[in-house]
């Protein structure tokens, strides 16, 4: 995957540039840390791993955080939820949540790791999914998921 950022001192051409989808358009003179925060955007959203290597009875199984749309722990196992269907490992909330590309997934509720690329939209105690699926938010983490939203929509554009 190529990554772009235009650097331009006209504005005129701001529109003719996104319709390539740069990471971003910068209009010079370059302040450092713009630069530096595009890249560091950049890099998290688009550079990052994206491969879980997780075990259960003796077979290894590679699941890709971007299919992972939230993850569950009932009893013992926990429960990886993709648009495939699901999938149960032996694994703790924390364990999974360590793994897990932070600036993705957040911790809404004890039982529940959402993946924020497939939220349409919450509300005080719910996450209403793309597909579908209502999440409840825990009163424990219902600042740290609003404020990891907020910031997870912000650094979309």
């Amino acid at each position: 995957m190529t990554s772009i950022i235009f650097v331009s001192s006209h504005e005129t051409y701001l529109k003719d540039g996104y319709s390539i989808q740069p990471i971003h358009f910068l209009i010079k003179p370059v302040d450092f840390n713009m630069m530096y925060t595009a890249i560091s955007a950049d890099l998290r959203i688009n550079h990052s791993s994206t491969q879980l290597l997780l075990s259960f009875k003796n077979k290894s199984h590679t699941i890709n955080t971007n299919d992972i749309i939230y993850i569950e722990i009932m009893g013992h196992n926990l429960y990886i939820h993709t648009d495939k269907g699901k999938a149960a490992f032996r694994q703790t909330m924390t364990g999974i949540e360590q793994m897990l590309p932070g600036e993705f997934f957040c911790r809404c509720h004890n039982s529940y790791i959402v993946n924020l690329r497939y939220i349409d939209e919450f509300k005080r105690n719910e996450i209403y999914l793309n597909n579908g699926t209502v999440l409840p938010i825990g009163r424990k983490y219902c600042d740290s998921f609003q404020r990891k939203f907020i910031r997870y929509m912000n650094s979309l554009g």
